[in-house]
């Protein structure tokens, strides 16, 4: 059994000082800190002119080689030439990721785009010679690896898992506080509520509940 936790990224999330203007798929690798479910990446990339489609996927990542297997690709948007964040939104199903594992970030434009980077730092990629649309999978050979670091993360909802008692738990003894604390007046100051009453109800299953 999951519960959400909350929503957390991971990826670059600061904007490059570093600009380069092409027609590729690009990217570089982050890593999950938590279990979750991906929900979007965000691209900080513009059209060169005019507007063009862009889309984004998460790839296995491999050591050396950077993209292997794909895991799932976004919805396909389309962009202008003003610089901001482009995110692109996983349809249900939506993939997982695992904490402390490394994935290959990386976008699509379907014609000419400004991309951003920090020149040092990340460990990206591009490939040049694939015609627009299908992704490729796996990744292979056809791009070339470098030190950049592309403004580029994911955002995805965190989620633990429990066992149905440890569920079960929770829930019994937040219900059991609520109904302890309903046996005194709400004009009651709650200063003044004996010791045993909860001032707040907490549990680490569920996020805080206040009565």
């Amino acid at each position: 059994m999951a519960i959400t936790m909350g929503t957390d990224t991971f990826g670059q999330t600061g904007v490059g000082p570093t600009t380069g203007t092409y027609a590729q798929i690009s990217g570089g690798m982050g890593t999950a800190k938590k279990n979750g479910i991906v929900d979007s990446i965000s691209y900080y990339v513009k059209a060169a002119s005019g507007t063009v489609n862009l889309k984004c996927a998460l790839y296995v990542w491999v050591a050396n080689v950077n993209a292997g297997a794909l895991i799932a690709g976004t919805e396909q948007i389309s962009i202008d030439t003003t610089t901001k964040w482009n995110t692109c939104n996983f349809l249900a199903p939506k993939p997982p990721v695992y904490a402390g594992t490394k994935y290959f970030i990386c976008g699509w434009t379907s014609g000419s785009a400004t991309f951003y980077a920090y020149t040092t730092g990340g460990v990206g990629q591009w490939y040049r010679i694939l015609a627009y649309d299908g992704w490729p999978d796996p990744m292979t050979s056809e791009g070339a690896a470098d030190t950049y670091d592309y403004s580029i993360f994911a955002t995805y909802t965190e989620m633990r898992k429990y066992k149905a008692w440890q569920v079960w738990w929770e829930e019994n003894r937040l219900a059991q506080a609520v109904k302890r604390e309903s046996r005194f007046p709400k004009w009651i100051p709650r200063e003044r509520l004996p010791k045993w009453v909860p001032r707040k109800i907490d549990s680490p299953l569920f996020a805080p509940l206040t009565v």
